[in-house]
């Protein structure tokens, strides 16, 4: 928009200029059409301009004031351009040369100036805003790294938590169940916690103490058949020994 009023700030003198030093009827009134349809989009430009920074944000308030700055050496141009046409469409080509010179020529150059600055003012603007916005892009990609390497680091503490609470016990269950497999009931089973795998080792717990229970209640039969059976056989060698106590006897 800016470019658009300078260049038709331009077009605008350029046909003033040329109206003064033309003498062809038809030529200064191509050239006065011209200049009208310049101010057209002088003033449409400076509407859209002031209503676009009209809905920024306060970053935007230098911009404000250039563009008001502007507008104003524009209200002052506008009424010298219109003497000039006056004069020059009257036939006082000299006047009209005159007031071109030092009036026109004066605020044609402040109102370029006003632009530049309006213009300088927004490539700062613009650099600024480009660089606050690679700061938050470089801040989110240190943010997604961080967010990657908690990440990271809760999946290996998981992974952790995982082989203490439910590896580990099972595979202190199968050591055991190995091992009562193998006959050895004298091992202590330990179970903590209130999971799955607890359930389990207590019952593997309940298993070796009944297996224990009826080895001993064996153990006991075998021992009292052992006892009657040394008895019986020191019965038998006592009835033996008397038997031929006796049969000697007889013979006797």
């Amino acid at each position: 928009l800016v470019a658009d009023v300078e260049r038709a700030t331009l077009e605008r003198a350029i046909a003033a200029r040329n109206l003064v030093v033309m003498s062809d009827p038809a030529k200064r009134q191509a050239e006065l059409d011209r200049i009208g349809l310049s101010q057209k989009k002088i003033d449409g430009s400076f509407a859209d301009l002031s209503a676009l920074l009209s809905k920024s944000g306060d970053v935007y308030d230098a911009h404000r004031k250039q563009l008001q700055s502007a507008m104003e050496v524009e209200s002052r141009y506008a009424p010298v351009a219109g003497a000039i046409v006056k004069l020059s469409m009257a036939g006082q080509k000299d006047a009209a040369i005159e007031k071109m010179t030092n009036e026109c020529i004066p605020l044609l150059a402040e109102v370029k100036r006003n632009l530049e600055t309006y213009s300088d003012e927004n490539k700062r603007t613009v650099a600024t805003t480009v660089s606050a916005l690679q700061a938050e892009a470089s801040q989110a990609r240190v943010l997604i790294l961080v967010m990657g390497l908690v990440a990271m680091l809760a999946g290996a503490a998981m992974a952790w938590l995982i082989q203490r609470s439910v590896v580990v016990p099972i595979s202190r269950a199968s050591a055991s169940v190995r091992r009562v497999a193998d006959g050895d009931l004298t091992q202590t089973i330990e179970s903590s916690g209130r999971d799955e795998v607890a359930t389990m080792m207590v019952d593997l717990s309940h298993m070796q103490q009944r297996l224990r229970e009826v080895v001993g209640t064996i153990r006991s039969g075998v021992d009292s058949v052992s006892t009657a059976s040394a008895q019986i056989a020191t019965g038998n060698q006592d009835l033996s020994q008397r038997t031929e106590q006796t049969a000697s006897n007889l013979q006797q």
